[in-house]
C-alpha cells in the first residue's frame, strides 16, 4: 500500500465520521426528545463514538455534553486539513505537472 493510498483511507473514514455527525445533528433537530428512541440515531451514535470521547478528553468538563458533537466535529476537520498538510509537505500526494507547450 502506498502513502497516498494510506491517506486516501484515513481521508474516507474521517470523512465518513464527519458527515455521520452531521447528519446525527440533524436528525436531533428533527426528533427532539425522542431521538434517543430512533435506531439510526444510535447507530450513527456509535459510528461517531470515537470521535466524541476523543473531544470529551481534550475539553475541560466545564464545557457542555451538548457542544462535544459540534467539537468533535471541528477536531474532525482540523484533522483532515492537518493530515493533508503533512502527506503533502512530505510529498506523498501526487501533483499534476502541466507541461509548458
Amino acid at each position: 500500500m502506498t502513502m497516498f493510498q494510506l491517506f486516501q483511507i484515513l481521508q474516507l473514514i474521517l470523512g465518513a465520521m464527519m458527515w455521520t455527525l452531521i447528519g446525527q445533528g440533524l436528525l436531533a433537530l428533527l426528533l427532539r426528545e425522542r431521538r434517543h428512541e430512533n435506531s439510526i440515531y444510535k447507530v450513527m451514535g456509535w459510528v461517531t463514538w470515537p470521535a466524541r470521547a476523543l473531544a470529551r478528553a481534550l475539553t475541560p468538563r466545564v464545557v457542555v455534553d451538548e457542544h462535544i458533537p459540534l467539537l468533535a466535529f471541528l477536531l474532525i476537520i482540523m484533522v483532515r486539513v492537518g493530515l493533508y498538510m503533512w502527506f503533502y509537505a512530505q510529498g506523498w500526494i501526487p501533483t499534476i505537472d502541466v507541461a509548458a507547450p
